[in-house]
């Protein structure tokens, strides 16, 4: 009993001294926090104390320079030479206005000086080529006079007697005669040019006979209305023929139309029809080559599994399938061993049976799947095998049964001995002397 209580005592102080060690704790974790409040106030007053000398400072300074400032201005009032702050800038504004008027008379008389001198030099160049003109016009002007006084001489007329003629006849009348004498002398010349071209014209010929050329004229007069009468008759002939004409006109319009649609359409029709040289093939071979095309895609899935992967049933090229004659619908055989096309002719007699036997099992699937109405379940293969190597006769039979194995049913009609052990529902028939028997052989 000591014990327990004893143990009940320590358990107790144990509770204590956590709680005290917790109160402790966090009285350590407060005297941090309150460490680190008091180095930052600290730091905070130490920096307010560098940041209050510094303003005393500013203060300071700016008082002084407030004090300076006050000095200067009281000077300044005490030299002032206005009154007034209107009457400064009346006298200012007077003085711009004083200012702009002197520039401009500077300006005017600068741009009148520049004149003066551009006239100036204008002035010089005029005078120095007069000063070079001149003795030329010297010696124009004697040449004149001496050109006046032998005119003058020639008409035998005195100074006086000139200057009378002048005065009597005003420069329009002189300038009239002027004109008619320039327009006589050009009319003399035309004349003399005609003459002398009609000279020319003329050279060594006689004077011609006027009866003769009456005669002449009469007789050609004759023929003229001869003509006339003629033209007239071709007239009365023209008039119904161009009333014809213009009937006509846009009937033969309307023809040649429907003739450019009928030659269209009879070009388009060769060409259907496959008559044409180069593209024999006709739109019906044209459009059987697709669904050709799906046969051979389906004939070819067992064409390749009997030939064991060696032969592909392919059509003719388009651009070959018209040359000559329509071959749209040949085919062609390509080999996996010589990586070349050959015609199906050139294929023996086993591979024509595979390559047959092929695209009816194609074409079959092709009409099914064309007609959903139509099913194809059975179908019977009449002899062929017979051709047929081991393997190519295996490879058929093979996919035969694969086929047979579906929902379809495959007869085989053949003489071969080796097929009986591949088929395996067999309807046997014998011949004896008294006839024909079958009989059904089951797997």
């Amino acid at each position: 009993a000591t014990l327990t209580v004893l143990e009940a005592a320590t358990a107790q102080w144990s509770e204590q001294l956590e709680e005290e060690g917790r109160a402790l704790q966090q009285a350590s974790a407060k005297l941090a926090r309150l460490n680190d409040a008091l180095a930052q106030a600290a730091e905070t007053r130490q920096a307010l104390s560098v940041a209050a000398e510094t303003a005393k400072a500013d203060a300071q300074s700016a008082q002084s320079k407030l004090d300076i400032a006050e000095t200067q201005q009281a000077g300044l009032l005490l030299q002032k030479e206005y009154q007034t702050k209107e009457e400064a800038l009346e006298l200012r504004f007077k003085a711009e206005q004083a200012k702009t008027n002197a520039d401009n008379a500077a300006e005017t008389a600068h741009q009148m000086a520049h004149q003066a001198q551009t006239a100036k030099s204008s002035a010089d160049a005029l005078i120095q080529r007069y000063q070079a003109e001149l003795p030329a016009q010297m010696a124009m002007m004697t040449r004149r006079a001496d050109a006046y006084e032998a005119l003058r001489t020639e008409k035998g007329l005195t100074e006086s007697l000139w200057k009378d003629l002048i005065a009597r006849h005003t420069k329009d009348e002189i300038d009239r005669m002027q004109a008619k004498l320039h327009a006589h002398m050009q009319k003399k010349s035309a004349a003399e040019g005609a003459l002398h071209s009609a000279t020319q014209a003329v050279g060594t010929q006689c004077k011609p006979d006027l009866d003769q050329l009456e005669t002449v004229l009469d007789e050609a007069t004759k023929r003229l209305t001869a003509q006339q009468d003629a033209l007239e008759q071709l007239n009365d002939l023209y008039k119904p023929n161009r009333q014809a004409q213009k009937a006509l006109t846009p009937i033969l319009t309307d023809r040649a139309v429907l003739l450019q649609e009928q030659v269209k359409l009879d070009q388009l029709y060769q060409r259907l029809a496959g008559k044409v040289s180069g593209a024999r093939m006709d739109i019906e071979t044209y459009v059987q080559r697709y669904y050709l095309q799906r046969i051979l895609a389906a004939a070819n899935t067992r064409f390749q599994e009997m030939s064991a992967g060696e032969f592909t049933l392919r059509m003719v090229d388009e651009t070959q399938a018209g040359d000559g004659k329509n071959r749209g619908l040949d085919l062609m055989v390509y080999s996996t061993v010589t990586g070349k096309e050959r015609e199906v002719r050139t294929l023996s007699g086993g591979e024509s049976f595979m390559a047959a036997l092929s695209l009816a099992l194609g074409m079959a699937d092709q009409i099914q799947q064309t007609s959903a109405a139509i099913h194809l379940d059975m179908m019977f293969i009449d002899e062929g095998f017979g051709s047929l190597d081991d393997q190519s006769r295996n490879q058929a039979v093979r996919v035969l049964q694969e086929m047979a194995g579906g929902s379809k049913l495959i007869g085989i009609i053949s003489h071969v001995t080796e097929l009986k052990h591949e088929i395996d529902d067999q309807l046997l028939v014998h011949k004896d002397d008294a006839g024909s028997h079958t009989r059904w052989q089951l797997s």
